[in-house]
C-alpha cells in the first residue's frame, strides 16, 4: 500500500506536462507520420543518366535596321535633340557647319556612330548649292582627294562617309575614284544615298576593296506626321523581306517628334543598330 501511494502520488504532483498556447491554452503537437509528409525519393536506376530541365526555346531574332540622320550641323537644338535621343542612331554631320565639329565630337562620347556627310555636286548645281566643301566634277582628281582629307580632318573619328546630294558627282565614275582612294587609306566605309539610280558608288567599292552600303528609305522627303510613320513602318518591312535595311532622315524637328515618339513601337519589331553592324 505504502509503494502504491508513493506512485499515486507522483504521478498527482507532476501533472499534465503538455505545452501551452501564448494565451495559456493547452495544445497537442501534432503527430505526423514522416512516411507521409516527406515521400521517399525514387532511387535512379543504375546508368541512367540524372533528369535535366528541357532546353530553352530560341529567342526569336528580329530584323535589323539603321536609321541614319544627314545634314547635322546647323540647327543645334535640334541636333542635340537627335544625339541625346536613346536609340542607336548613327549621325552624319557636314563640314564646315557651325556646329558640327562640336556636336559631333558630342555623338562620340555619347557612343553615337558618327560619319562625314561629303557634299556632291547636283545636277542642278548651281541653282542648288550643296554647300561649303563640295566635291565638283569641274575638280581634277588631286583637288577631290585634297578636299575629302580636309574635310575628314575635322573629324578624324569618323567611322565613314555618305554623299550629300550628288546626284551628277556619283554617277562619274572617274570622279568618284580618288574619294574612294581616300576611304581606302583612312578604312572607311561609303554609304551610298543613292539621290541617282545610276550611281558608281557599288562598282567603286568592289574596285577599291571598302566597305559599301546603301540607303533603301527616305523617312522625311514630305515633312508631316502620317508620311514620316508611314516610312518608318516601310522601313522595317523592308528588314523583314531583306534581314536588314537602312532608313535616312534630316534634323527636322517634327522628325525627331515622331521618331521618339515610334521608338518604344520600333523596339518590339526590329533591332536599331549601328550602321557599320549591317554592313557585310
Amino acid at each position: 500500500m505504502i509503494l502504491y501511494g508513493i506512485f499515486f502520488g507522483y504521478f498527482f504532483l507532476k501533472g499534465d506536462k503538455s505545452p501551452q498556447s501564448s494565451d495559456g491554452l493547452l495544445f497537442e503537437e501534432p503527430k505526423v507520420r514522416v512516411s507521409e509528409e516527406i515521400p521517399p525519393s525514387k532511387p535512379i536506376p543504375p546508368g541512367e543518366p540524372p533528369l535535366s530541365p528541357p532546353p530553352l526555346l530560341p529567342r526569336r531574332e528580329l530584323p535589323k535596321i539603321a536609321i541614319v540622320i544627314d545634314d547635322l550641323g546647323y540647327d543645334r537644338d535640334t541636333s542635340l535633340g537627335f544625339i541625346t535621343l536613346d536609340a542607336a542612331l548613327t549621325l552624319s554631320f557636314l563640314p564646315n557647319a557651325p556646329h558640327s565639329r562640336e556636336l559631333a565630337l558630342l555623338a562620340k562620347e555619347k557612343g553615337r556612330e558618327v560619319l562625314l556627310h561629303l557634299p556632291m555636286e547636283p545636277y542642278n548645281y548651281p541653282q542648288t548649292d550643296p554647300g561649303p566643301g563640295a566635291l565638283l566634277v569641274s575638280m581634277d582628281p588631286e583637288t577631290i582627294r585634297q578636299t575629302v582629307e580636309k574635310n575628314i580632318s575635322d573629324f578624324p573619328f569618323v567611322s565613314g562617309a555618305n554623299n550629300h546630294m550628288g546626284s551628277r558627282f556619283t554617277e562619274n565614275k572617274d570622279k568618284m575614284a580618288p574619294v574612294f582612294s581616300i576611304l581606302k587609306k583612312r578604312n572607311l566605309f561609303f554609304m551610298d544615298s543613292l539621290t541617282t539610280p545610276h550611281s558608281a558608288g557599288l562598282d567603286l567599292a568592289r574596285e577599291w576593296g571598302v566597305p559599301y552600303i546603301q540607303r533603301n528609305i527616305f523617312l522625311d522627303n514630305e515633312v508631316n506626321e502620317e508620311t514620316i510613320k508611314q516610312q518608318l513602318e516601310k522601313l522595317i518591312g523592308s528588314a523583314r523581306t531583306k534581314g536588314r535595311a537602312v532608313g535616312s532622315g534630316h534634323p527636322y524637328p517634327l522628325a525627331l517628334k515622331v521618331l521618339r515618339e515610334s521608338l518604344p513601337g520600333i523596339r518590339k519589331k526590329a533591332d536599331l543598330v549601328k550602321l557599320s553592324e549591317l554592313i557585310q
